[in-house]
């Protein structure tokens, strides 16, 4: 597997109901200011061969995701994902919590 198939699997190729379901997000979290609509092509900060790190900032959290796909050695390969979140404020802190992530590090 590559970067990119998994960059394509994890934000390009959502069944049905999960777009729906994130349209459903964007109308519920618009009027509180949250960004809606966003392609997370427009969030890729850095790629190479091997890793593809997301990121963006508003004023309720800045966050960053990094995808990688080691190269395949003896037949076996590493693919991982890492976060990072820094809230920015309460509100921030909030929409964590509505999705049940922890705020505790």
């Amino acid at each position: 597997m590559t970067v990119n198939d998994l960059y394509d699997i994890m934000f390009r190729q959502f069944p049905k109901g999960v777009r729906w379901l994130l349209k459903l997000r964007d109308m519920i979290v618009k009027p509180f200011g949250l960004k809606t609509g966003i392609s997370f092509d427009d969030k890729i900060k850095e790629q190479n061969t091997n890793e593809i790190i997301l990121g963006a900032e508003d004023k309720h959290l800045t966050f960053y995701i990094s995808l990688f796909c080691s190269e395949i050695n003896s037949g076996k390969q590493t693919v991982s994902v890492s976060t990072i979140v820094k809230y920015n404020n309460f509100s921030g802190r909030i929409y964590f919590l509505q999705y049940g992530y922890s705020t505790k590090y």
